[in-house]
């Protein structure tokens, strides 16, 4: 018994094309690994009370990065935050969360400078 059809080979092509992207869509990608993941700026938190605590924190070379800066201190009401280096000055007024957002583009060791003379503690940029 002979069957003839009168179907189009060229529909029965696309058919089969787009049954194929389907299946290479849903089953055959590959999915990022999580390390690959962009979040937002990494956070280093301080507080500041005399010295900062903890002394030294760390960021990476060309991240994104918020400095959060808790000042405990009640006096003097405002007092000036600097990282010479990285032309980076803040003032911080007492008993206040000051944040300050930057993009390290060197590597080293960088004293933050309380009050304009005495080093509270070390930013390393890795």
């Amino acid at each position: 018994m002979l069957v003839v059809s009168n179907y189009n080979p060229w529909v029965l092509a696309a058919e089969i094309v787009l049954a194929a992207g389907l299946l290479w869509y849903f089953l055959g990608r590959r999915k990022l690994p999580a390390k690959e993941e962009r979040h937002g700026p990494s956070r280093l938190e301080v507080k500041l009370c005399g010295t900062f605590t903890p002394q030294e924190v760390r960021t990476k070379c060309g991240n994104f990065a918020q400095l959060v800066i808790h000042r405990l201190d009640e006096q003097p009401p405002d007092e000036l935050f600097e990282i010479e280096e990285l032309e980076i000055y803040e003032l911080l007024p007492a008993l206040h969360v000051t944040i300050i957002s930057f993009n390290p583009q060197k590597r080293g060791r960088f004293a933050m400078i309380v009050g304009g003379e005495r080093q509270a503690g070390t930013l390393i940029v890795e």
